[in-house]
């Protein structure tokens, strides 16, 4: 729960900051890949081929209605492999200009680069 409310905020800060276009921002998929938390009572995951297609299939839906540009923030590091992956693919099939994952946790805790810096307008000097 926490990983979605992390994600959400930085997705709609993110999206605050961005010059040009209006920005929307999904909301938070309620359910993910996690299964090394199923030993722990009422964890509810999906299988990673089922969370993949739901990620790439909502991805791909942006694009086809008309959204050139498409940022999955994730909010577990867990899904980072996964993502990048699912990434690569959405790329390669031309589906979007760009498209790119992090994990909202990693930035965080500051061990991951800002990946909304190239969505930004340049910070002008003294600003």
């Amino acid at each position: 729960m926490a990983d979605s409310l992390t994600s959400g905020s930085i997705a709609r800060a993110a999206a605050s900051r961005v010059c040009g276009p209006k920005v929307v921002v999904a909301p938070t998929l309620p359910f993910g890949f996690s299964p090394q938390h199923a030993s722990h009572p009422s964890t509810m995951t999906l299988r990673l081929s089922t969370y993949l297609a739901t990620v790439g299939d909502l991805a791909r839906g942006l694009v086809a209605s008309g959204f050139p540009r498409v940022l999955i923030v994730n909010g577990h590091g867990g899904k980072s492999a996964p993502l990048r992956s699912l990434v690569v693919e959405l790329v390669t099939d031309g589906l979007a200009r760009f498209v790119e994952a992090f994990a909202a946790t990693e930035l965080r805790l500051g061990v991951a680069r800002d990946p909304t810096r190239p969505l930004l307008a340049p910070k002008l000097p003294g600003a």
